[in-house]
């Protein structure tokens, strides 16, 4: 099964981070953009979806959980942010997982996919109150609001993301020192989930 994200301890070294980015001259900025773009490391362009507001749940099918299923559902599924996706296996197989907190909705439903087995279905998800964004590209509710953040900052700098929903950012003086930093903030944070498919950090969004 996925092991719980650090959110708590990953937020603590976010704060830390902000502070040692302050020291170097860095500050946040209010103002929001309305649009936003990602660029990968082989510069394609692709929209980014931020999120914003409370999860809901949303039922694929109706099933009975029982036992552990039912058990690690309330407690691993059932109230956690977005994007989550729960997977059961066939009838008397006992097999199901889950992925909580993912990047996307795609990304979550692979990963519950790819620990629970090829025969299983994604049975439940938790996404944003009237999601109706694509299956990729998208950003956790607290990615989007740092990104927003950052976006509307000046100077070279870079976000980073897993799918497995670790990010990092820095702001620095070249565009290539503010991708390297990102990529070591969202690496020093990043945690393999047992089972999940090979997740590591990518840029996703560049501004120079």
């Amino acid at each position: 099964m996925p092991g719980k994200r650090p959110s708590l301890t990953r937020f603590d070294a976010a704060i830390l981070l902000v502070g040692l980015l302050a020291i170097l001259g860095l500050e946040w900025a209010k103002a929001p953009e309305d649009r936003f773009f990602a660029t990968t490391p082989q510069d394609v362009t692709v929209p980014l979806v931020l999120t914003e507001g409370p999860p809901e749940s949303l039922w694929l099918e109706e099933v009975a959980l029982e036992g552990d299923a039912a058990r690690d559902f309330r407690k691993e599924a059932e109230g956690a942010e977005y994007f989550t996706a729960f997977a059961l296996g066939p009838e008397g197989s006992g097999r199901y997982s889950w992925s909580r907190e993912a990047s996307s909705i795609g990304d979550a439903r692979r990963i519950a996919m790819n620990i629970c087995g090829a025969d299983c279905r994604i049975v439940f998800e938790r996404r944003p109150q009237g999601f109706a964004g694509p299956e990729n590209g998208t950003l956790t509710r607290e990615q989007s609001e740092i990104y927003r953040r950052v976006a509307a900052m000046t100077g070279p700098r870079a976000f980073a993301r897993s799918a497995t929903g670790f990010w990092g950012w820095a702001r620095m003086d070249t565009p290539d020192a503010a991708r390297r930093a990102a990529m070591k903030f969202c690496e020093d944070a990043f945690r393999p989930l047992l089972g999940a498919p090979e997740a590591r950090c990518e840029i996703v969004a560049e501004w120079p």
